[in-house]
């Protein structure tokens, strides 16, 4: 009894994001898996049977990496409808997860109430201006089908799928890592001083240090990422209609190194994404990042940037880079809706099983106020105030 009551007494201590974050790994795990048994053999009955798994499985997945209180919400009602008897609509291999998805999904529209975080930090900023661009024009409707499928899609790319299995896996093992305690804003303390990975002025599309402005607060290795992209007056990414990959400003723009280190992994062959500014992925990447440079900076601390243009990445793994120093071109490769820079800092090499780590900018101008250490958000306009570093271009040996 004695047992049994301390276990019950560590339950009800237990903080929210704790239990948060348990029920989204298990729904999200459960999405990738229910949608693998779709493209492997014998892993369940009938097509029919299938396709309703993969369905639920697909949409389990989204709302474990989405924002939308719409996706949160369709995720609970295929719980809701298992739990009123429908049966003949959900399989019963799909119990646990339908469980997990509702009560995952339910906390996912409840407002966060994490305490470590300063009521500075949790204020929303106001989100820069946006002009019509592919998705506006076509719709809700329309741009939610475009994403949904291609996500659906993207699980039936094997090599995709295999990232998504191993991006899970590595979840786990951080979960038990950390205990479920993840790095915080207040608590964590950088080793090296970042700067923007950029000349010019950007906008921040999304990121943030609250689970509200967060670019992917339930995938633990994009918790504090950010994608950056460029904007003119008029609050438009892109000049004509958007629908090429080089009507986007940010397109071509050069990519460099937030902090000296030393280059860890390196990819440059997966195409831009053929369907940019619709919000469809490229299902048909071979990466989920695309093009990418991960940079050594400490012990703990890499940095990872993502979605370079096709062979535009300028150094190679054992490379030595300088802050500031070129690394390649801004691109559409990989699950980019757009062209974008996603950056974010991890603790371990492996992008698939690191954790995100929550770092200040040095040296930077947001929304045109000079900040020595700045932790930037959503909607903010940013830009280096180191101009001129004296870094030469390409590798130092």
């Amino acid at each position: 009894m004695a047992g049994r009551a301390r276990f019950i007494q560590r339950m009800m201590e237990a903080d929210r994001e704790w239990w948060k974050q348990t029920l989204l790994l298990v729904m999200h795990g459960s999405g990738v898996l229910l949608g693998a048994a779709v493209i492997l053999p014998g892993l369940a009955g009938a097509a029919h049977v299938l396709v309703l798994v993969f369905v639920f499985g697909s949409l389990g997945r989204m709302a474990a990496v989405t924002s939308y209180p719409f996706v949160r919400a369709l995720a609970a009602a295929f719980g809701v409808l298992f739990l009123f008897g429908r049966t003949q609509l959900l399989p019963e291999v799909t119990m646990f997860p339908a469980l997990a998805a509702s009560a995952a999904a339910v906390l996912g529209l409840i407002p966060g109430t994490d305490s470590r975080t300063s009521s500075a930090s949790a204020s929303k900023s106001r989100a820069a201006p946006v002009a019509p661009g592919p998705a506006q024009r076509q719709g809700r409707v329309l741009t939610a089908a475009k994403y949904g499928t291609s996500m659906v899609l993207s699980m039936m790319n094997p090599l995709q799928l295999g990232q998504m299995l191993y991006q899970l896996a590595g979840m786990g093992a951080a979960w038990i890592r950390y205990r479920g305690r993840f790095p915080t804003p207040t608590a964590y303390r950088q080793s090296a001083a970042f700067i923007l990975p950029f000349q010019g002025t950007w906008v921040v599309a999304g990121g943030g240090f609250t689970e509200d402005k967060s670019h992917s607060w339930e995938i633990l290795n994009q918790r504090y990422a950010y994608d950056f992209v460029m904007i003119n007056d008029e609050g438009c990414s892109h000049r004509g209609e958007g629908t090429a990959c080089d009507d986007y400003f940010c397109y071509g723009e050069p990519i460099t190194a937030p902090a000296a280190g030393t280059v860890a992994a390196v990819r440059t062959d997966v195409r831009d994404s053929p369907y940019p500014g619709t919000m469809a992925v490229d299902f048909l990447a071979k990466d989920l990042r695309g093009n990418f440079v991960i940079i050594r900076h400490s012990e703990s601390e890499y940095s990872l940037l993502a979605h370079f243009v096709p062979h535009s990445v300028e150094v190679k793994p054992g490379d030595t880079v300088a802050a500031g120093q070129r690394l390649g071109r801004c691109g559409c490769s990989g699950h980019a809706t757009e062209p974008h820079l996603h950056f974010h800092v991890q603790d371990t090499p492996d992008f698939f099983t690191g954790v995100s780590l929550p770092i200040r900018f040095s040296e930077v101008f947001v929304d045109q106020q000079f900040q020595r250490q700045a932790i930037l958000q959503e909607g903010q306009r940013v830009q280096s105030s180191a101009r001129d570093l004296g870094v030469p271009e390409g590798p130092q040996k």
